[in-house]
This record gives structure tokens, C-alpha cells and sequence, in this order.
């Protein structure tokens, strides 16, 4: 009997002990909300907050109930803590000192923890509102940049393609120094070697832009002794997802320094205006693809002089021309040119002249640009191959020709740019 007793009050013991040390446990835990401030007070902008960590199990709206304060106003200090609070959060709670509330926190009817909000997808980013130091919202920060337009770049990889002028012009503060050669037809046979022996004619040119959006050009030509002057503008330019082409100007002025074989001055000029012609050019690119860009350029062609001596009957010549690249790995392209007359009437007595065409081949290597092609002109400046083109295809009146160009930064900055000598 005494056996029975004894293990019953044991196991009374032991489970009493264990209510007890329950019941110690929960109080630690079960503390009142004044004794759960945190002790650890800050400053930030002249103002005093509580820096409360998030302990486990903690609401936004159980740590307003320990501070006295509205949800909101945890929200405002806090705006990180809209998507949700974590264990071990620093939380800034505003000091019962530095805050006068006239309304007590309304009790909801059933707390629950803020949760992630569920991302969707952003149709617009909105702007940002940033404080400065006294705390109020930066209105400078509301408002939205104009987004920057992205021109398209390098169209064409030269200032010329062939003969023609493209809508190219150089980089800023850029000088180009261009070699121009053509040599004798194919039909002048073996004994001249094909046209290498000549007649040849070579252009020699110095190109020049300041700011990227227009250039001149001075250049001296075998044929007829020709000095040209020329301005060229980009007007417009072509951008990615927006415009979809470039409208380049392009003005030349011919002065030919041409003389009699004996040195003498040529009659038929009785003054400097007789010796001067003029082209006027629209030059209207598309860069189609990173690999295909087209252009047409309708061009205008006037001599202040016509007659039997400069074979000519007739002052002025309309033309449509049309230039085709095709690149085909990152430095080379195929390139073609065509001019079509639209009115060919204008050769003196026996004089017959054609459309110019040329095709070839280019490849760009790092400051040069190098193009050998095959083209009926012996003209080199336009107001000698689109209005009197001597020779045709048909009749093998092909020039073996090329064009060697260097270019050379002016500024002390350097100008990086695709294609290496064309600018904006």
C-alpha cells in the first residue's frame, strides 16, 4: 500500500513541475506591450524614432499596439515594410515625444501580416520620389525625360561609293584625304595592257566637317584641269524605330584650268564664268538592314557654256542615280551605282554619251577605306560622269578603277564611330 502511494504522489510531483516551468516559460514570453519597447532611439532629420527589430511572430499590427501608433504611420517610416516584414527587420518607429496624434490607432478586426504583393507586369515605370532633407517629396524627381532619339549610323561606309557622292558625312572635326584613280578602257587591247597603260585620270580631294551634320571638299582633277569646291548637309537623319530614311544636300562647283596644247589659252572661254558648271544633288538613303542600304539621289547638272569644244550642244542634264551596298561580313561590302539620263539630247554633232554604271568591291580597315571596282566613267567629278560618259559596257568600255581614303581626327577627342570615318 504505502509502495502505491509513494510512486503516485512521484508522478503528482513530476507533473506539477512541469505545469510550473510551462506557466514561467509563457510569462517571459507573454510580457506587456509598454515592456516590449525597444530601448535603442535614433535620430534622423531632427526627428527621434524607435528602432525596433522584428521579433518572431510580430504583426505590423501587434508592434503598432506596442507602440501606440497607427499601422500607416509604421508604413510611412518604413516603406519597405508595405511588401512584408521579416525577423530581424530594423523598423523606425516615431518617439512618443516627436509626434502629437489626436486619433488611437484603429483596432482591426483581425490582424493579419502584410504579405509580398503579387508582381505584375510593368506596362510604365513610374517615377520615383526621392525626399531631400527636410523630408518633403522632390518634385524635380517627377518629372520624365524625353527619351533620346538613336540615329542609325554608317549607312554607307564612305563619303562616295564609286563616283557617287553617298549620304555619309565625316565624323566631327574629321579631315579626309581621298586618292581617286581610273585607268584606261578594256577595249584599248593588249597593246596598252587593257587600260593599265592608260589614258588614266586620278582626282586627288581634301574633305573636311566640323560638326558632324555638314562638310566641304577641295579636289583637282586630270580631266580638263577641274578644281571642285562642294558643300554637303545631312538635313535629316534616319532613326531606329522612327524615321526611316536620311536626306543629304550635296552643291559642287567645277572650275576647269584647261589650256591649249601649246599653253595657251583656249578661246572658247573668254572668261572665268564660261569655265564654270554646276550639280545639284537630294540624296535619299535607307539603311534597309545591317547588311542592305539603298539610296537615290535625283541631280541636277548645268554648264554656263555649251558648244562643239566641251561637246556639248545643249547646257543641262537631269539625272536619277541609285546606289545598292551589301555587306557581307563586318569590313567588306559589294557596292553598285547607276545613273539614269533622263535627258540624253544634249551632245554636240557626232557626240554620244551613256549612263554611268559601276560595280566593286570594298573593305574598310580600321582608318581606310579601300574600293576597287570596274565603271564606264573616265569622269571622276559629277559633272563630268553624269552628263558625259563616253564609253558603254556593251562596248567593253570598262575602266578598271579604285579609291584609297584616309581620315584623320582633328580634335584632341578622339571620335569613335562604325565605319570609322562617317558621322551623326
Amino acid at each position: 500500500m504505502k509502495s502505491i502511494i509513494f510512486n503516485f504522489n512521484k508522478k503528482l510531483v513530476r507533473l506539477s513541475f512541469f505545469v510550473f516551468c510551462f506557466i514561467g516559460i509563457g510569462g517571459v514570453y507573454a510580457q506587456s506591450p509598454a515592456s516590449a519597447k525597444s530601448k535603442n532611439i535614433t535620430t534622423v532629420n531632427d526627428k527621434k524614432y524607435y528602432l525596433h527589430k522584428v521579433a518572431h511572430a510580430q504583426s505590423l499590427y501587434g508592434i503598432a499596439k506596442i507602440y501606440g501608433v497607427d499601422v500607416n504611420t509604421i508604413l510611412k517610416e518604413n516603406p519597405a515594410a508595405s511588401k512584408g516584414i521579416i525577423v530581424g527587420q530594423d523598423l523606425r518607429i516615431p518617439f512618443d515625444n516627436t509626434i502629437a496624434t489626436t486619433t488611437t490607432p484603429v483596432e482591426q478586426k483581425k490582424p493579419e501580416e502584410v504579405k509580398p504583393p503579387v508582381e505584375e507586369p510593368k506596362k510604365t515605370e513610374q517615377p520615383v520620389v526621392v525626399n531631400n532633407s527636410s523630408g518633403e517629396p522632390d518634385l524635380l524627381s517627377l518629372v520624365d525625360e524625353k527619351p533620346q532619339k538613336e540615329y542609325v549610323a554608317s549607312t554607307f561606309k564612305s563619303t562616295r561609293n564609286i563616283n557617287f557622292h553617298t549620304s555619309e558625312i565625316l565624323g566631327k572635326r574629321c579631315l579626309d584625304f581621298r586618292i581617286s584613280h581610273r585607268f584606261g578602257p578594256l577595249n584599248s587591247g593588249a597593246n596598252n595592257a587593257w587600260g593599265i597603260d592608260g589614258p588614266a585620270n586620278l582626282m586627288l580631294s581634301l574633305e573636311y566637317s566640323h560638326d558632324g551634320r555638314w562638310m566641304v571638299g577641295l579636289s583637282r582633277c586630270i580631266e580638263n584641269k577641274t578644281a571642285e569646291a562642294f558643300f554637303k548637309w545631312k538635313i535629316i537623319r534616319q532613326v531606329k524605330h522612327g524615321f526611316p530614311f536620311s536626306v543629304t544636300y550635296f552643291g559642287g562647283m567645277y572650275h576647269t584650268f584647261n589650256k591649249q596644247a601649246t599653253g595657251e589659252p583656249i578661246e572658247f572661254y573668254n572668261t572665268v564664268a564660261d569655265r564654270l558648271s554646276f550639280v545639284h544633288e537630294i540624296i535619299i538613303a535607307c539603311k534597309v538592314t545591317p547588311w542592305l542600304s539603298l539610296q537615290v539621289a535625283p541631280a541636277y547638272v548645268h554648264y554656263n557654256l555649251a558648244g562643239e569644244t566641251n561637246g556639248l550642244s545643249k547646257n543641262d542634264c537631269v539625272a536619277l542615280t541609285g546606289v545598292v551596298r551589301v555587306k557581307y561580313n563586318k569590313r567588306q561590302a559589294i557596292i553598285f551605282e547607276y545613273a539614269y539620263r533622263l535627258n540624253t539630247n544634249y551632245g554636240a554633232a557626232g557626240t554620244k554619251y551613256y549612263n554611268s554604271m559601276g560595280i566593286g568591291w570594298e573593305v574598310e580597315t580600321g582608318g581606310h577605306v579601300f574600293q576597287i571596282f570596274a565603271t564606264n566613267s573616265y569622269g571622276i567629278m559629277e559633272n563630268s560622269y553624269l552628263m558625259m560618259t563616253s564609253t558603254s559596257w556593251s562596248g567593253a568600255g570598262v575602266r578598271i578603277g579604285f579609291n584609297i581614303t584616309r581620315v584623320f581626327a582633328l580634335s584632341k577627342k578622339k571620335v569613335i564611330f562604325k565605319g570609322a570615318i562617317v558621322g551623326q
